[in-house]
């Protein structure tokens, strides 16, 4: 799960990409060697096992985008402090204009784009190329039937 202060962020994200979000209870699961067929004796199994991401590294580079495309906002937020300023309440209005776009500032910020989201997590799970967020552990990839 992500850090409370960058959860908002990625809500906003999983809005902007389309993202949905399902809840796999232990009582659908597959047995093994048993699929998913729509029959009502189980809904999803384990499909695929894919390398996974550290989410601190994701959770820093949505950050880092944020104070890219609005400074001068985070500037205003000052002194700085790692553990807390993430939380407070001028960080997380900056972070809201960042990633939504505030055209009624004096210096209007546009958003950031669908497009932007969508290479920074590319570029993140490009395991073991350059620019990539380190792996950890793996991704269990879910068949379902819906």
């Amino acid at each position: 799960f992500a850090r409370p202060e960058v959860q908002w962020v990625l809500e906003l994200a999983s809005t902007k990409l389309n993202g949905t979000w399902f809840s796999f209870d232990a009582q659908g699961q597959c047995r093994p060697g048993e699929r998913p067929t729509g029959d009502g004796r189980c809904f999803w199994r384990l499909a695929e096992t894919r390398a996974t991401i550290n989410a601190t590294c994701i959770n820093d580079r949505l950050k880092q985008l944020a104070l890219n495309r609005n400074p001068s906002c985070f500037a205003d937020c000052t002194p700085f402090h790692p553990s807390t300023s993430w939380n407070s309440l001028c960080y997380v209005s900056c972070l809201f204009e960042a990633f939504n776009g505030n055209a009624s500032a004096t210096l209007p910020v546009a958003g950031v784009t669908t497009q932007e989201l969508e290479q920074l997590f590319e570029e993140a799970f490009k395991v073991g190329k350059p620019g990539s967020c380190p792996r950890r552990g793996e991704l269990e990839v879910i068949d379902i039937v819906v």
